[in-house]
């Protein structure tokens, strides 16, 4: 598999995680002492960085990050109600529409790759 189908695979896989924490955060609204839960991406990507390879010395050198799993943690900051759960409905279905919207771009963009590719060998 090439790289730019690696990395639309790993970012598909990256929100069927987040889309996981998520229905679990909702599927759990009703339960005490319950504490939302998130996966974090972002810092554990600035931990590790790639030189981009360039096939030619006029190219734009720059850097790329690795791909991780990301951590899950648990948000203990946020306010809790009375029975010390502190999932919020809303941000949970604004998280949910996130999620939907950047999934069915990247499929969108994988779509759009393959039918590049079957343009080139010959394919209408």
């Amino acid at each position: 598999m090439d790289e730019i189908i690696e990395i639309i695979n790993e970012n598909l896989n990256r929100y069927v995680l987040k889309l996981e924490i998520v229905t679990n955060n909702i599927a759990n609204i009703e339960t005490p002492n319950y504490k939302r839960r998130e996966i974090v991406f972002e810092d554990v990507l600035e931990e590790a960085k790639l030189q981009l390879r360039t096939s030619n010395e006029k190219h734009i050198k720059g850097i790329k990050s690795s791909y991780s799993n990301g951590k899950i943690i648990t948000d203990q900051s946020s306010p809790s109600r009375a029975d010390g759960n502190n999932v919020v409905l809303e941000k949970e279905i604004k998280d949910l529409n996130e999620i939907q919207l950047m999934y069915q771009s990247l499929i969108k963009m994988l779509n759009y790759v393959l039918r590049g590719r079957k343009i080139s060998i010959g394919g209408k």
